[in-house]
């Protein structure tokens, strides 16, 4: 099951079936991450700043590439020698298990890479804890197909399209707070109502990602179904 996964990872990547407004956002994102915004900010002013920059960067772009380009998809294998209910089930939690896990180990070690280029303890471990809620946000099951194409459909999918794109807004920002403290010594360097603007940031960052955890939920059952997926 986990080389089917790893296998479904990869080859997401190959742009099959990619849609050319995906693909043309990541292709925004990415310069506007790796090189717009850190020379905007000027962390270009010192080899560590920018060290710092791309250690705690990386993980959140890789989390929101993935988001565009490479949703959960089953296997074509799957559909052609169908298995039973619980192992499609096992399959689609564990395809979103891997990426978040994946996703979340690559933060840990951006954070602790940055502890090194002026970071502190804690701006390290909010980095990761906000990287590790983006990774939740950015999971998609559009791969697997939605029955829901009607307007009652619609509807009901606007307050999940609502929780993830308020979600991920938020942590984005969140990680560009974390980055920019890490820039004058990390969050414990900043002042209070910094700190508790953090915290309050945090908090409704993960009451998000626990309703699209939800969400998730019917997706995934969703798709258990042959006859509901396109």
């Amino acid at each position: 099951m986990l080389r089917w996964i790893v296998r479904q990872y990869l080859t997401g990547y190959r742009g099959e079936g990619l849609q050319k407004n995906q693909l043309y956002m990541a292709i925004f994102w990415i310069p506007y991450i790796l090189i717009a915004m850190p020379a905007a900010c000027g962390y270009y002013n010192s080899v560590p700043e920018a060290c710092c920059y791309y250690t705690l960067a990386i993980p959140m772009g890789v989390c929101f590439y993935v988001a565009y380009i490479n949703p959960v998809r089953m296997p074509k294998m799957m559909y052609l020698c169908p298995l039973d209910c619980s192992m499609r089930r096992s399959y689609i939690r564990g395809a979103c298990w891997f990426r978040i896990g994946f996703h979340t180990s690559l933060a840990v070690i951006g954070a602790l890479c940055s502890l090194g280029f002026g970071n502190d303890w804690l701006g390290a471990l909010g980095s990761a804890i906000s990287t590790f809620l983006f990774s939740v946000l950015c999971i998609d099951m559009d791969g697997l197909g939605s029955p829901k194409n009607t307007i009652d459909g619609c509807v009901e999918n606007l307050g999940k399209i609502m929780v993830r794109f308020m979600g991920m807004v938020l942590a984005f920002i969140l990680e560009e707070i974390f980055i920019f403290a890490a820039k004058s010594g990390g969050v414990l360097a900043q002042d209070r109502w910094e700190q508790i603007i953090i915290g309050i940031m945090t908090a409704i960052i993960l009451l998000l990602s626990i309703r699209y955890m939800a969400y998730l939920k019917e997706m995934q059952e969703e798709a258990l179904c042959y006859e509901k997926t396109v």
